[in-house]
Order: C-alpha cells, then sequence, then structure tokens
C-alpha cells in the first residue's frame, strides 16, 4: 500500500468533489453501512441520534452519487411495498478503503505501515464475504436467465430481512419475486461448501413467511469448491458457480 498509488487518494479526491463541506458528514454515514445493510433508524441508532428526514435526505443523497443503494422490494407474505428501506454500500472500493485503508492512511503516508499479505488483515474473510455478496447482487440481471429467468416479470429483487424475536427472524442475501414465484438466493463464499450449506438454508425458510398460490425455490450462488454431496441432493434448484455469473 503506497501513498502515491492511485487508488490510495481516489476515494479522498472523489469525495471531497461530489460532497465539499459535507464530505465529513457523508463518510461517517458510509463508515456505519460499511458492516452491512442498515435502516434510517439504524443508522440513527449507530449515530446516538434520533432519526430525521435530514438524515434521510443525507443517505439518499449518498444513494445518488453511487455510493450506497436501497433494497426495498415487496414483502413476501403479503406481496405489498416493504415498510422499510435499507441502505447499503454498492461500490465495492468504498467498502474497502473505509475498513483497511482510512484507519492506517496516516502510517502510509509516513512509511510506516507494512503488510505482509491482505489475509494478514483483521477480519479479511468477512470482508471478502460481504464484497462477495455486493458483486452478485450488483449483476443481479446477469443471474436471471441462471435461473430460467430470462423473460420473467420480476415484481422485486433485493436483500431481504425479517425482524423477529427469540429466533423467528429471517434473513436472506437475495429474495427475486414474480408473480407466482420467489427465489431465495443464498450467496456464499468460502475454500470449501459441503452439505451443511442445505442445513443452513432449509433453517432459514423455515422462518420464511409466503403467500398463498406462491411456488418458493432456492439457488445457490456460490465461489469455493462444492461438495459433490450438495449437487447430489438436488436440494437446490440452481447451483450458480461464480465464474458462470460474471462470465469468466
Amino acid at each position: 500500500m503506497f501513498p502515491e498509488g492511485y487508488l490510495f487518494e481516489d476515494f479522498e479526491d472523489i469525495f471531497s468533489k461530489v460532497f465539499g463541506r459535507a464530505a465529513q458528514r457523508k463518510r461517517r454515514l458510509l463508515s456505519i453501512l460499511a458492516d452491512g445493510p442498515k435502516t434510517v433508524s439504524g443508522v440513527a441508532s449507530r449515530l446516538g441520534v434520533d432519526r430525521s428526514g435530514t438524515l434521510a435526505e443525507e443517505l439518499k443523497e449518498l444513494d445518488t452519487a453511487g455510493f450506497v443503494t436501497t433494497d426495498k422490494g415487496l414483502n413476501p407474505e403479503t406481496g405489498r411495498p416493504a415498510l422499510e428501506v435499507r441502505y447499503r454500500i454498492k461500490d465495492c472500493y468504498t467498502r474497502f478503503y473505509l475498513h483497511y485503508v482510512e484507519p492506517v492512511r496516516e502510517r502510509v503516508e509516513k512509511g510506516l505501515f507494512s503488510l505482509s499479505s491482505p489475509e494478514s488483515m483483521p477480519g479479511w474473510d468477512a470482508m471478502l464475504g460481504l464484497q462477495f455478496e455486493t458483486l452478485v447482487l450488483n449483476n443481479f440481471q446477469e443471474l436471471l436467465p441462471l435461473m430460467g429467468l430470462a423473460h420473467a416479470n420480476i415484481l422485486s429483487a433485493g436483500p431481504y430481512v425479517r425482524r423477529g424475536r427469540r429466533g423467528e427472524g429471517c434473513q436472506m442475501d437475495l429474495l427475486v419475486q414474480t408473480e407466482f414465484m420467489a427465489w431465495a438466493v443464498e450467496v456464499k463464499r468460502r475454500k470449501s461448501i459441503g452439505v451443511g450449506i442445505i442445513d443452513e438454508v432449509s433453517g432459514k425458510l423455515k422462518r420464511f413467511p409466503i403467500r398463498d398460490g406462491v411456488t418458493l425455490r432456492k439457488a445457490l450462488v456460490y465461489e469455493g469448491e462444492l461438495a459433490t454431496s450438495v449437487v447430489e441432493r438436488g436440494y437446490f434448484d440452481a447451483l450458480i458457480p461464480a465464474k458462470k455469473l460474471l462470465g469468466l
């Protein structure tokens, strides 16, 4: 990591030019989103302030500038628009910068920072998991034909979270909905992915609310070595390796 590197200065230059005097405040909002999507209320809680229209507007400005995006979609239980809008970082480099560059920026500029390998950085595997999920979400249009939905009328597509008490909540990396079908898409990056992924997803789906007349299907988008047993069990309706999604 070198101070004269293009990417080292890129974020600071662009962010300052876009937001000017408001850059510091906007960066704080991005830092809160760096570890995962949040609602306006969730961001307000992390800031220790009350939810306000001003805060919502600031998040919308980050959305307009392309740093974040919103996940809203339809409630699978009612078919109506979800009540909560969640904001998440859209740009992978922004998350990387906030996690790993900004905290050591001063040391890098003074030539005091050294790094043996990226894997030695704290939380590296979790970071790659988030980045892979973001990559899949940013390319979900390319995902649709691999799920047999190339010509389907998509009503909603985005991450899904339902709050619940005592383990009754439910979270899905990506939920794609048509009029008569809901696809629960699990996004997983691991060195090896064993049959335990089936138990993991089926556990989520036991808590998944779905309206009558809608068929639930499952897909796994993965990066890593997939165990033959996962294929043989036939649990997933679609198994999509990252290379196929990205055309590699």
